[in-house]
């Protein structure tokens, strides 16, 4: 059994019901978005009563015990409120961050999630893959040493560009390295 659906009232025999879950579903989003904004505006309550311990801005332990108590919300859940409000100071903003994130659960992630940042190089870890790239490098470069192993152009090509790349990475480190010195030193 096939439904044809048309956009003509007359032949389409669910074209009531269609129109009121539309409007319903219109309703939930907008439900959704009231329930953020009013999430925000709960945060930004407790954003101006927080205090400085251990070098971190927190809710009074008492005023945050008697909000789980009052509210029946647990801490992590303000916990996030606190942060939707101090991530976007108005709510201009906060109903900019909907928009890009409409759902309360979608907002959490986005709360929690790290913002990525460019970091320089001289911070970046060596990667995994390059200890194991180096150490395999090494162990043909002397095998082929050690059997006096001749070259194709091609090869001998490449040797000299890989020379050349490694130089440059070396010159690289040491800048990275004189860069750290100056720094500890001033």
């Amino acid at each position: 059994m096939q439904f044809h659906l048309s956009d003509e009232e007359s032949s389409n025999p669910w074209s009531v019901i269609l129109a009121r879950l539309v409007s319903l579903e219109h309703e939930i989003q907008d439900t959704e978005k009231e329930g953020m904004l009013k999430r925000w505006a709960f945060g930004r309550q407790l954003l101006p009563r927080r205090v400085t311990r251990k070098g971190r801005a927190e809710v009074p332990a008492e005023l945050m015990k008697l909000t789980i108590k009052q509210c029946g919300i647990g801490q992590r859940e303000i916990s996030y409120r606190i942060k939707f409000a101090e991530r976007y100071p108005t709510k201009k903003e906060a109903c900019t961050a909907m928009q890009a994130t409409p759902t309360w659960t979608q907002m959490k992630t986005a709360l929690t999630a790290k913002k990525r940042t460019a970091k320089p190089r001289a911070k970046q870890q060596s990667l995994p893959s390059m200890d194991w790239t180096l150490g395999r490098l090494k162990q043909e470069v002397t095998k082929a040493w050690q059997h006096n192993a001749t070259l194709t152009r091609d090869q001998v090509k490449d040797v000299e560009e890989l020379h050349q790349l490694l130089t440059k990475l070396l010159a690289q480190l040491d800048k990275n390295d004189a860069a750290k010195a100056e720094r500890k030193i001033s």
